[in-house]
């Protein structure tokens, strides 16, 4: 049972929930009703997930408080799935061995290598089909457009964003094996052609949180550390020049700014239930670009205490574990777990990639294998 839970993790990615809804209700049914069956032939390990479960139940709760006080519950019952789907997983990953681990994160890394392959084939050969069949279909988005103008790198994600969020969530993951270290670079090309700012920006603060971590920084992570920063500010400059000044990073900024500003006045009259799971709408987005924001506007106080308190506790007691590891290597890999679940954290600051089914999942997947407690 083990191998098929394997393969929804692999092909999960890539399924956009927001171009194929369909196929991802169809996919997300499946997996729910996969992990019901997983989790009646097996037995739940409650030592495993204590220290986490009481935040996670008060998550859960304030997700259930929302949709009582919905103010459209039919919408609601549609985004229930993304909510059932981390706490079955909780349930589920209590009953993994420490091998099954290592094959969960491995899978993962194989999922987004294959991914920056086709990401860097769409660079090269797949932007003027798409955009033949754009003009065929009649489709009109003129965000969509603007990416294939500026040769922003996205598939099989409707966003370059959404693309290299799932992907600066992986690479902490790839490096664990250091036999395939190498694939790095594919990655790393993929995430240079989504061209996102973001995205590199949180991967640089998450950098220099892994050398915190453990507490030695040497003359490779500072190379890496500045190449990184330059390749921030070369994004930056190429976006900068872009002739459509709607796609620049600094309209970019002022636009989420305008997002977060509305959210916040949502947030001020639903601030204890929040409107309910997927109802927040804005004037000009359905997402805050800020997914801590979307999350309190969504299942309010109660709900976004719990996920706070649940990664919080979740992040100092890595940090313990990565003190009192036994050898570096344990220490590194704790690094890089928890390392793959804060530069997502981070990248959602301004972003909304946590409120997509296809990144959701697999960010709560790699934040159980932090609270399971796993090494290599």
């Amino acid at each position: 049972m083990f191998n098929i839970f394997l393969i929804f993790l692999f092909i999960r990615p890539f399924i956009s929930s927001q171009a194929f809804p369909s196929l991802d209700f169809i996919y997300s049914s499946a997996f729910i009703s996969f992990l019901v069956i997983f989790i009646l032939f097996h037995r739940i390990n409650w030592i495993k997930i204590k220290s986490a479960l009481l935040p996670f139940l008060l998550f859960i709760f304030g997700v259930f408080i929302s949709f009582c006080y919905s103010i459209n519950q039919k919408n609601s019952i549609g985004y229930i799935y993304i909510y059932l789907t981390p706490l079955l997983l909780l349930f589920a990953s209590t009953t993994f061995k420490k091998e099954e681990c290592i094959l969960i994160v491995r899978i993962i890394s194989l999922s987004s290598i294959f991914i920056s392959f086709l990401a860097i084939y769409q660079y090269f050969f797949g932007f003027q089909s798409l955009l033949n069949y754009l003009k065929k279909s009649g489709i009109t988005d003129q965000f969509v457009f603007n990416y294939i103008s500026q040769k922003r790198v996205f598939y099989p994600f409707m966003t370059p964003n959404a693309l290299a969020g799932y992907l600066i969530m992986s690479i902490p993951l790839i490096y664990i094996d250091k036999t395939r270290k190498w694939f790095l670079i594919p990655v790393f090309i993929a995430l240079f052609l989504t061209k996102s700012t973001g995205a590199f920006l949180s991967l640089f603060i998450g950098l220099i949180f892994y050398a915190y971590l453990l507490k030695k920084t040497s003359k490779k992570a500072w190379i890496a550390i500045m190449l990184l920063f330059i390749i921030f500010l070369t994004v930056i400059i190429m976006r900068q020049s872009s002739i459509q000044q709607n796609t620049t990073p600094l309209n970019s900024l002022i636009q989420r700014i305008s997002y977060w500003s509305e959210c916040i006045n949502v947030i001020k009259t639903h601030p204890l239930t929040g409107t309910g799971i997927g109802n927040l709408s804005l004037t000009a987005s359905r997402y805050a670009h800020n997914s801590f924001l979307q999350l309190w506007g969504e299942i309010g106080i109660v709900g976004i205490m719990g996920f706070l308190w649940l990664v919080i506790l979740i992040i100092k007691t890595c940090i313990r574990k990565i003190k009192n590891a036994s050898n570096d290597i344990s220490r590194q890999n704790w690094a890089l777990l928890i390392t793959s679940c804060l530069i997502f954290l981070i990248h959602n600051l301004c972003d909304f990639t946590l409120m997509l089914p296809e990144l959701n999942l697999i960010w709560w997947v790699i934040l159980w294998l932090n609270v399971l407690q796993y090494d290599n």
